[in-house]
């Protein structure tokens, strides 16, 4: 499902466990380097749900060296510039920003046996008529000739386009990507499947161009529990991110006043 926005903007630099509280987790040591200790919380970090037992060792490797370069900057007594400065206080801005929104979305209701069935009703692209869609698909930067993607109607297959865009010199990236219903707006999963079979389409995102060709299409439906559960996991999001919103709202209002833009600048309309 797609992610809730609100929360999605404030979270995302973090991961969930991250932000349990000021005191730290006692977690079982992993590895030592000099005076640190390196637990498996710090692993479950970076490897979510690592056990003893499934730790990557490449991740607590990459751990490790990190704290060999953060040691040697010690030794050396490295000045810390200013940039590091700032990403360091950004940091910790994301963590107490984190700890409040989950906060706020703590004491949402569980959706009811009611509102999960209206929900897999209201989203048969999700569940019942979900679909993996197989594509062919091109990216490149958008070509300074605006025609040279269409060249009269020559290009009827994603071979034809890769033909032109060699030819022409342009760069691009071929790819195979499997879309799922499930995972992308209405309106998106609407569009693409409105493309004549085998047609070539063409997305635009600023300078970046993809154009596809939908070589499958699997019919995969969520149903029974595994449904039930995924529609309760969107609710339970979408009330969390509700929970959050109405947060800032409150929170907006009570710092009106303390709120100033600098010139050129102002609050989305």
């Amino acid at each position: 499902m797609p992610a809730s926005p609100v929360l999605a903007a404030i979270l995302a630099c973090l991961a969930l466990a991250s932000c349990q509280g000021a005191k730290p987790i006692e977690s079982p040591p992993v590895v030592t380097v000099g005076d640190a200790t390196v637990t498996l919380a710090d692993v479950q970090a970076q490897q979510p749900g690592a056990t003893a037992e499934t730790a990557d060792p490449i991740v607590i490797s990459g751990i490790v060296d990190r704290l060999l370069l953060v040691q040697a900057a010690d030794e050396a007594k490295l000045p810390t510039n200013a940039l590091a400065e700032a990403q360091a206080a950004r940091a910790a801005q994301v963590v107490r920003a984190n700890a409040m929104a989950q906060r706020l979305a703590a004491n949402v209701r569980p959706a009811t046996a009611q509102e999960i069935d209206a929900y897999v009703a209201e989203h048969p692209e999700i569940f019942a008529e979900r679909k993996f869609l197989v594509v062919d698909q091109i990216e490149l930067q958008r070509p300074s000739d605006p025609n040279i993607l269409a060249r009269g109607g020559a290009i009827q297959s994603v071979d034809d386009m890769k033909a032109v865009l060699d030819a022409a010199g342009i760069a691009s990236q071929r790819t195979v990507r499997v879309l799922d219903t499930a995972q992308i707006s209405k309106a998106m999963i609407d569009r693409l499947l409105a493309v004549p079979p085998n047609a070539v389409f063409e997305l635009g995102n600023g300078s970046l161009v993809t154009a596809g060709q939908i070589i499958q299409v699997r019919a995969a439906p969520l149903a029974g529990q595994a449904a039930r559960d995924a529609a309760a996991a969107a609710l339970k999001s979408r009330a969390a991110d509700a929970a959050v919103e109405a947060g800032l709202v409150r929170m907006r209002k009570a710092a009106a006043d303390k709120i100033k833009y600098a010139k050129g600048y102002s609050a989305p309309s």
